[in-house]
């Protein structure tokens, strides 16, 4: 922590630039959870695409007054199927143009799927987009189902038109989540001094170390990112200066304002 980039030994050549970054702080409590899911098999005989997507999905539950039940008791506004078990769906949107419905997805597998995609509302039109939502190719609509062949390893982007009737809305309800959003609270984190003299001598001493290098093509660049860390380092130290200075300064100017209106008030002649 501290800079961009860390050398690690897996890695072929460098890591990055080596700059200092003391405000690249993550301060937070984090927790993770984990799944082990034993198979037999490879990972696409096993589906363990469709079980992740299972795991990280949470419930989403709507709990109403009581009434009479109109639903049926299972069914969806859109599905998504295909004949590997492996396409992952990554959104379902609006349309940024705000015409469509866009579902996008992708061929987690290595061989080829057939995918059908059903909707509860009654399809219009539907073709295959870019990721920019330029629909390039039109799909044949049979009945409220479309389908198409997806390559593997490939994304794709699907837009459909619906009609959607004016149905009765129960306003009624509460939005119930599997689990309840923490929300993040810093105070608690004591941060981290932002620059410091020390440090910025130390960059400036790097760099100065490293100058004599710069024109050999295996250590330029770490010779000039190093100059820009010195420098940066002195604009961080000297951006907080000048924020407490600016702040020290309006308040001299306020005090100073009234100081004036007083004296005036006081003594209005005297200029």
């Amino acid at each position: 922590m501290g800079w961009i980039a860390k050398e690690i030994n897996s890695r072929i050549g460098d890591a990055g630039p080596e700059i200092f970054t003391p405000d690249a702080q993550c301060l937070r409590e984090m927790e993770f959870e984990y799944a082990v899911y034993p198979h037999q098999g490879n990972t696409e005989e096993a589906e363990v695409c469709q079980l992740s997507n299972l795991y990280n999905t949470e419930i989403v539950c709507f709990t109403t007054d009581k009434h009479e039940g109109e639903l049926a008791s299972e069914n969806s506004y859109f599905s998504v199927s295909d004949s590997s078990n492996l396409v992952k769906i990554t959104a379902l949107k609006r349309s940024e143009d705000g015409r469509s419905v866009v579902i996008r997805g992708y061929n987690s597998g290595e061989s080829a799927s057939k995918v059908e995609v059903s909707s509860l509302f009654k399809i219009e039109k539907a073709g295959l987009a870019n990721l920019l939502e330029e629909q390039h190719d039109a799909l044949k609509v049979a009945g409220n189902t479309v389908s198409f062949d997806l390559e593997p390893k490939k994304i794709f982007t699907l837009r459909l038109q619906i009609v959607r009737e004016d149905n009765q809305v129960n306003d009624d309800c509460d939005l119930v989540y599997e689990y309840d959003r923490k929300r993040e609270v810093f105070d608690n984190f004591e941060y981290a001094s932002y620059v410091s003299q020390e440090e910025i001598q130390s960059e400036l001493d790097r760099a100065e170390s490293l100058k004599d290098r710069s024109h050999h093509p295996m250590w330029r660049r770490t010779a000039l990112e190093a100059q820009l860390s010195a420098i940066l380092a002195q604009h961080r130290f000297n951006e907080k200066r000048i924020t407490e200075l600016g702040y020290g300064l309006n308040e001299v100017r306020v005090q100073r304002r009234v100081y004036d209106y007083i004296k005036q008030f006081k003594d209005p002649d005297q200029k």
